[in-house]
């Protein structure tokens, strides 16, 4: 599934795709499972299924991880 994230990025979980490219997402049934829904709080979450991922950025390992 991915590396679970931490601190300021928990909630979100991240898979290398290349050598130093990486995708950063949220699979909504771990992050109601883990309570972490109370964190992330994404806008639409209450309308969302289980099964949905939500791509949160795709890019390079260092700007990937950048919080705005």
């Amino acid at each position: 599934m991915g590396e679970s994230l931490k601190y300021d990025l928990r909630g979100l979980l991240s898979v290398p795709v290349a050598k130093n490219f990486v995708i950063v997402y949220s699979y909504c049934r771990i992050c109601r499972k883990r309570g972490d829904d109370k964190i992330l709080r994404c806008h639409d979450c209450s309308d969302l299924i289980d099964e949905t991922v939500s791509f949160f950025d795709v890019g390079p390992h260092d700007k990937a991880y950048e919080i705005d």
